[in-house]
Formats: C-alpha cells, sequence, structure tokens
C-alpha cells in the first residue's frame, strides 16, 4: 500500500508539470477547474488533503481521469509522448 505523502507527492508533481506543459497559470487552473487559486497552490506544495470532488474538477481540467492524475508515472508517459 502506498503512503499518503508518496500519492501527496505524485500528485503535486503531476499538477506542477500538467499545468507547466498546458503553459497555465494557478490562477487559469483554479478558474479551468472552478477551484480557488490558494487550492491549487496547497496541492502543489504537498499540503492539506484535496476531497473526491477537488481531484475530479482538476482531472477533468486537464482532460484526464482521476487515475492518471495521481499517477507515479505520468511525467515519464508525458515526457515520452513529446
Amino acid at each position: 500500500m502506498e503512503s499518503v505523502e508518496k500519492v501527496r507527492a505524485d500528485l503535486a508533481r503531476n499538477l506542477r508539470m500538467l499545468r507547466a506543459a498546458a503553459r497555465v497559470t494557478q490562477e487559469d487552473l483554479a478558474h479551468r477547474a472552478n477551484l480557488q487559486r490558494s487550492q491549487i497552490s496547497q496541492i502543489e506544495q504537498e499540503q492539506g488533503n484535496p476531497s473526491l470532488k477537488t481531484l475530479c474538477q482538476l482531472a477533468d481540467a486537464f482532460d484526464l481521469v482521476v487515475c492518471e492524475l495521481l499517477s507515479p508515472s505520468l511525467a515519464l508517459n508525458r515526457r515520452g509522448s513529446n
């Protein structure tokens, strides 16, 4: 079983990577996902525990499913598709 810290770190890394690849600010992503910019910041800093609803909103903003957003290998998969 994965630790909460590992999943939180994977989510933070993936969110930063996806946002950079899409060239959007935290504010832009917050608007797309109907969230507050502070929520995006907290997730990217590995703080807090985002709700399932928040994870779904973030995944939808990038046209992903939640399991992709949490995937340890998302960054590797995305780099390989360039």
